[in-house]
Formats: structure tokens, C-alpha cells, sequence
């Protein structure tokens, strides 16, 4: 109870604080609901929001189950490289692929003219199509990894049944197919958060939709951030509920819990079109965008020039990033195993990383750094130092705090679902027998347990973070330069050669954290080996 209730203390003032702390005042505005007056500015921003959504979940769910089904049930050679090369597609910063693509559609297809003479112009550059394909190579891995988790991880026993009873035919129809839908569903949930959320794509495309307005009535300030509060909640609140509910279909599904899947060996041979599909895929993924950003940089002495007058800026934004995903993934793995044995608390925990995964990313934002000045006020009325720590920490000096706290706000239910299945697997016997030595449970039993999938998530977290615009743009303080921010601002007004350098590094690093996880993984597993070969 006393580690539930501490627990829930650190929660409360880390989290909910700065995701309830604008509604609060929202709600205490007398005219914070007048934005519902203009109907048709409304139904303009829903209409805009569902058409983004629905566009990037026609291109990304098919596809991205399409590649799943391809590489985890084809006889593909390479099938661990390509997983791989996926997952790093998956930590690609948001930013970083929005400006690949940018500079792949501007270079590479050529301008259109209505008439000889006149003013050439590129529709592919701006609107809803071109955000919707850049939203789309985003979720794409996304929806891979999702699918790719459930065809992996099934009941070898109700395949084999099925096989032997009907066949082939009868796996795919009574044991794939349902979960491949489960699967999908909860792609398309992680679709329209990460649609509904995000700002760096409709920023750049100059599309409006309830996160870029609220980012927008932010940066005005005064009373139009009420307005845009009042004007983001049923659209949270619809998202929520469309997670709920899709978590309630899916909640009966071993297929994300269970064991491996038969069909994981390397093939020696098989049909050539599931590999030609996946490396063409890879290709459009990854390939293309980096090939635009390697010729719009124009030569490695630009890249050199970023690293010399930038490097400092990386390296703090790298250990920030770092510091950040260990972090949150140590806090999501002690919720976690205090919500296994407390429904209460689960089901609160559930429900605090719904409304931060449905959350904008400017809502969440602007709540931390109201939360800050909140923080920064109390400790006034309690000391008159000249160096208050919370003021310099938070407020004055330069700080990679705010940002990073921000980051863990947009990332915190991600790593708890996560981490969430490996701490459920754990055997109750294990725990009763550890229990009954008397032995600490944590380190005897949850640390072990999760410890590879902890790592996964610790250097997942922090990739994610290094590409953090949409909550840190807002609660980052002045004078503080954040690697990812200062790539954002310079998409806007930097140069074309400039910006590129900047992206690319930005990929050279979510490489090295890749490898870096590959290190620490590889070693776990050969310790794991040395302690169970040991004699007890």
C-alpha cells in the first residue's frame, strides 16, 4: 500500500499535473466554450483531422500488414535484417522524415506548368496528399511492427490443430486472420493518435488540424488558448473512447503475450516475391528519403560544418535523450509491476496513459510549462535565494529538463505498453518461490525478467525523444538549443544544403543508438548464458 501510494504521489505531480493543469484553467475561463460559435471553422478542423487520418490509414494499414504477412509468414532469407532495418524506420524522428520526403518530392518530380510562360508550381509539396503520404511512411513501420508482433507471437498448439484438421486454409481463416484484424485495429488506433497529435508534417504542408490550431492559439496566447482548448477536448475525448474500445476488442487476444511463432527459421529457399516486396518497400521507406537528403546536402563538408558548429548542442541533446529514455522506462517498468497485483491501480494507470497518448503534443506542452511557472511560484512564497534551484532548473538557466520532461510525457504510454506484456508473463510460481526465500523480488525476479525488453524500450524511448518537437517546441526554455528544434526552426527559414546536413546526422545517430541497443542486448544475452551454465 505504502509503494502504491508513493508511487501514485510521483505520478500524480510528474503527469497528471501537467495534463490536467490546462483544463483546470480552461475550465475556470467564463468564455473558454465561445469558440463553439464559429460552426464552421469547427467542422472545417474535424473534416480536415478525419480526411489526414483516414488517407494515411489507406495507405499505411494495407501496406504495412501486407509487408507483416510477407516477411513473417513468406520464406524470406535475411527476415532478422529486415526487422531490423524496420524497426529503425520506427525511431526515425517525425521531423527528420517529413524533410526527406520534402526534399525527395521537390527534387525528384518535376515542376508543372499550366501554360508556357507561367509560374511553375509543385502541388505535392503542400496540402493534404503529400501530409498524408509523409504521415503514412511514418506509421508504416508502426503498423509493420504491430502486425509483425502478432503473426510472431502465436499458440504453436492451435496452429498445428488447425492444420491438421483443415489445413493451410484453416490456419489462415480461424487462427491468422483474426489477429491480423485485431493487429490492424490497433495500428489504426496508433495512426490516429499519432495524426491527431503530432504538428511537424501539417506544419510544414500547411494543413490545419485541432493540434496545429492549438500550437497556432499558443504561440498567440490570451484568451484563443482557452478556445483551442475547449475546441481540442471532444475530439480527445473521441480518441480515448476509440481506444478504449478498440482495446476491449483486442483484450482476449493472446497474440501480442504468447509464444514464439513456428515459422521464424531462416529459409533456405522459397518464392522470390515476398523478398522483392519487402526490399522494394525498404527502398520507399528508407531508401528514397535518404537518398534525397545525401544529394541535397551536397558534399560531406557541409555535414562536417554541422557537426563543428552543432556538435556541442548534439552531445547534450543525445545524453539528454538518453537520460530521458532510461528514465521513463524505469518508471513505466515499477508502474507496471505495481499494476499486476493492483487492479486499482492498473486500471488507473490505463487510463492516465490514454489521456497522455490522446493528448496534442502543444496541449501537453503548454501544461508543463503552466505547471513550471505554478512550481516556480510556489518555491518563491518559500524562499528568496538568489539561485532558487526549481526557478534555475525549470525557468532560467539552460536547462534540457523541460524538454526532456516534456518527451516523457508523449512517450510514457508508449513504454508502458512495452513493458507492460514481459511483466505480465512473469511466472506467479517464480514469485511465490522468491517470496518464500526471502529474496528481493525486484532483484531477484522483475529486473532479470524484463531486463531485454527494458533495454529495448530504454533506447527505443530515447530515439523517439530525440526527435520531440510538438510538446518541447512549447515548454523548452529560451535559452536552451535542442538539437531536433533547432532542425525544426531551420526547415523555416534555414537553407536548403544546411537543413539536410542537419536531418542526416539526425539519422547517423538513431543508427548508433540502434547499435548501442544491439551492444547492450547481445551482452545481457551472453550473461544470461554465463549465470545459467554457472554452478548454483
Amino acid at each position: 500500500m505504502g509503494q502504491r501510494l508513493i508511487i501514485g504521489i510521483i505520478l500524480g505531480g510528474t503527469f497528471l499535473g501537467p495534463m490536467l493543469g490546462p483544463w483546470v484553467e480552461a475550465a475556470r475561463s467564463p468564455d473558454c466554450f465561445s469558440a463553439w460559435a464559429e460552426a464552421d471553422r469547427i467542422l472545417s478542423l474535424i473534416f480536415q483531422s478525419l480526411q489526414l487520418f483516414l488517407l494515411t490509414s489507406l495507405i499505411a494499414l494495407p501496406w504495412g500488414a501486407a509487408l507483416a504477412i510477407a516477411v513473417e509468414r513468406g520464406r524470406v532469407r535475411h527476415r532478422r535484417g529486415l526487422r531490423a532495418a524496420m524497426l529503425f524506420a520506427v525511431v526515425l524522428p517525425i521531423p527528420v522524415v517529413a524533410l526527406s520526403w520534402q526534399a525527395a518530392l521537390a527534387n525528384w518530380i518535376p515542376k508543372l506548368s499550366l501554360a508556357p510562360g507561367e509560374v511553375a508550381w509543385q502541388p505535392w509539396q503542400r496540402g493534404l496528399l503529400p501530409a498524408a503520404w509523409i504521415h503514412a511512411m511514418v506509421g508504416l513501420p508502426w503498423v509493420f511492427a504491430i502486425v509483425s508482433i502478432a503473426l510472431r507471437r502465436t499458440d504453436r498448439l492451435v496452429e498445428d490443430e488447425a492444420r491438421l484438421t483443415g489445413g493451410n486454409v484453416l490456419v489462415w481463416k480461424a487462427v491468422l486472420v483474426p489477429r491480423i484484424l485485431r493487429a490492424t485495429l490497433a495500428a489504426a488506433a496508433w495512426l490516429a493518435v499519432q495524426t491527431g497529435t503530432e504538428i511537424t508534417v501539417t506544419d510544414m504542408m500547411m494543413v490545419r488540424t485541432f493540434a496545429e490550431e492549438t500550437y497556432t492559439q499558443l504561440v498567440i496566447g490570451g484568451p484563443g488558448i482557452h478556445n483551442s482548448l475547449a475546441l481540442v477536448l471532444p475530439i480527445q475525448m473521441a480518441a480515448a473512447a476509440l481506444v478504449c474500445l478498440l482495446a476491449w476488442r483486442v483484450r482476449g487476444d493472446r497474440s501480442l503475450t504468447a509464444g514464439e511463432s513456428p515459422n521464424n527459421q531462416e529459409p533456405s529457399c522459397g518464392n522470390p516475391w515476398p523478398t522483392l516486396f519487402a526490399v522494394v518497400t525498404l527502398l520507399v521507406v528508407l531508401g528514397v528519403p535518404l537518398a534525397a537528403l545525401i544529394q541535397k546536402s551536397g558534399s560531406w563538408n557541409q555535414i562536417i560544418t554541422v557537426l563543428r558548429t552543432d556538435g556541442r548542442c548534439l552531445a547534450i541533446s543525445t545524453a539528454a535523450a538518453l537520460a530521458t529514455g532510461w528514465a521513463t522506462a524505469t518508471a513505466a517498468r515499477r508502474c507496471c509491476w505495481v499494476a499486476r497485483s493492483s487492479p486499482a491501480f492498473r486500471i488507473a494507470l490505463a487510463a492516465m496513459c490514454i489521456a497522455l497518448a490522446t493528448s496534442p503534443g502543444p496541449v501537453l506542452g503548454f501544461g508543463l510549462k503552466s505547471f513550471i511557472g505554478a512550481l516556480v511560484e510556489w518555491e518563491a512564497g518559500l524562499v528568496s535565494w538568489e539561485f532558487p534551484p526549481i526557478r534555475s532548473l525549470l525557468y532560467d538557466q539552460p536547462s534540457a529538463v523541460p524538454s526532456s520532461w516534456a518527451a516523457a510525457l508523449r512517450l510514457f504510454p508508449l513504454a508502458c505498453l512495452l513493458l507492460w506484456p514481459t511483466i505480465k508473463q512473469i511466472p506467479g510460481d517464480l514469485i511465490d518461490l522468491a517470496r518464500v526465500d526471502g529474496a528481493n523480488l525486484w532483484t531477484r525476479v522483475v529486473a532479470p525478467a524484463t531486463g531485454e525488453t527494458f533495454h529495448a524500450a530504454t533506447f527505443m524511448i530515447a530515439a523517439l525523444a530525440m526527435g520531440e518537437v510538438a510538446a518541447a517546441k512549447v515548454a523548452n526554455p529560451p535559452f536552451f538549443s535542442v538539437y531536433i528544434l533547432r532542425l525544426f526552426d531551420q526547415m523555416h527559414y534555414g537553407s536548403e544544403s544546411s537543413v539536410a546536413a542537419l536531418a542526416l546526422v539526425q539519422w547517423f545517430l538513431s543508427g548508433i543508438l540502434g547499435v548501442l541497443w544491439w551492444i547492450t542486448r547481445t551482452s545481457s544475452d551472453k550473461a544470461g548464458r554465463v549465470s545459467s551454465r554457472s554452478p548454483a
